[in-house]
């Protein structure tokens, strides 16, 4: 009887396993098929948008806000320490002049002042910067890495390399010229409609 409710229970495990495999293998399936329906939609969508300069301009935002948004999907993926934006505004404290406050990031990641307050608050409770603030003026604050920060930094970056290189592999170092070029260009008009100068 006993190795009868052996053999049971190993049958049993089995067909979990199977269930289990059968799950697993169907969601993967399904997420190969999403990506697929999703790239040939985007070839779709720059085929679309090709030819006339007005097409063009609106196929060219289009594609920013989307790679945006993929891009921000793949570096959260690749660092469970740290969201993009969180390691962006490291990036920036760390490279910015001895300017640190809210106000001056927010500029520079293109973001609200309350927004940027938000992710040094998370930064902050994680150690790895520390948020100074004038006893009369709060709103006068310098933001500070920590050596937890540093550490951090110094070892993401080979990730980061081979991520970019990875995204970046079909381009000659011309085009990755002639695309920062283009790229940095578009700083210009962005400022101009933020001036309301459109």
């Amino acid at each position: 009887m006993r190795k009868k409710k052996q053999k049971g229970d190993n049958n049993l495990l089995d067909d979990k396993k199977t269930s289990l495999y059968n799950i697993v293998t169907s969601c993967y399936n399904e997420h190969r098929r999403s990506n697929k329906e999703a790239y040939m939609k985007i070839n779709h969508m720059i085929q679309e948008f090709e030819g006339e300069r007005e097409k063009e301009i609106r196929g060219i935002f289009s594609s920013i806000v989307i790679l945006q948004n993929r891009l921000q999907t793949i570096f959260d993926n690749a660092n469970e320490i740290l969201t993009l934006k969180q390691f962006m505004l490291l990036t920036m404290i760390k490279y910015s002049d001895e300017i640190t406050t809210f106000t001056h990031l927010g500029n520079l990641l293109g973001s609200s002042r309350q927004n940027i307050k938000k992710i040094a608050t998370s930064l902050e409770k994680k150690e790895f910067i520390t948020i100074n603030q004038e006893i009369n003026n709060k709103r006068n604050t310098a933001l500070q890495l920590t050596e937890k920060a540093d550490a951090f930094l110094g070892a993401i970056n080979e990730l980061h390399t081979e991520k970019l290189n990875s995204i970046f592999a079909d381009y000659t170092q011309e085009e990755i010229h002639i695309f920062y070029k283009l790229i940095t260009k578009l700083y210009a008009g962005v400022e101009r409609e933020e001036n309301g100068h459109g």
